[in-house]
């Protein structure tokens, strides 16, 4: 969130006619947030009095264009998931799972006009990783507790094509489906497992550019 919030601060807002300076992404880990809870009654075999869960999901983005065709950008994701169970003792027992990333993005468009272009970028991020499951859970359910972390980078390389829609007069906007490469690398207890980085590729079907 720093280099995002950075970003907004030392960027100065230019703006003329169909010069799109100014972008935000919508779609898969674009901006938006999402949260959720539950509560979980249990029966009476239960060693837990109940459970209940917890979500939210915090994505932001933004990118600049430092030039006709380039955009420099930056993005930030935050996780927290949470089961918290209450044990018949009144005391509880929590399941967490947090990250939060950081990252920078450089975009080549082959097109002056942004609406209506092929793409081509570069990404880079940090994440760290928390995954913990209390004592007192693990010995309920028979189970060694579980405390997992992990610090790593990824590096992208995507490719996409925007293609402009219109909604109700609105033409600021455009779908833009994007295919992903990535290298990312791991560390702490995924090292110690002897995981030390993996390739992958991810498809966004459905994912759309807002240009102003």
């Amino acid at each position: 969130m720093k280099i995002f919030l950075l970003l907004l601060v030392l960027i100065p807002f230019q703006a003329s006619a169909r010069e799109e300076w100014h972008m935000v992404t919508f779609g898969r880990q674009g901006l938006g947030w999402s949260g959720a809870a539950e509560r979980m009654q249990t029966n009476g075999d239960s060693t837990f009095k109940n459970v209940t869960y917890f979500l939210s999901d915090l994505s932001l983005n933004y990118a600049y264009r430092i030039s006709k065709r380039f955009q420099l950008g930056a993005f930030y994701e935050g996780l927290h998931r949470e089961y918290k169970f209450r044990r018949k003792d009144g005391g509880s027992s929590p399941q967490t799972i947090e990250s939060d990333t950081y990252g920078l993005f450089l975009v080549y468009n082959f097109n002056n006009n942004l609406y209506d272009a092929y793409y081509l970028g570069l990404g880079i991020s940090s994440t760290t990783y928390e995954e913990e499951i209390s004592h007192d859970f693990a010995d309920s359910e028979g189970k060694a507790p579980l405390e997992l972390d992990d610090t790593n980078e990824t590096y992208e390389l995507f490719f996409g094509r925007r293609i402009p829609i219109s909604i109700m007069g609105f033409d600021n906007l455009s779908f833009s489906p994007q295919i992903k490469f990535f290298y990312q690398t791991h560390g702490k207890d995924f090292r110690d497992q002897d995981v030390e980085y993996g390739l992958g590729m991810s498809l966004q079907p459905i994912r759309f550019d807002l240009l102003f």
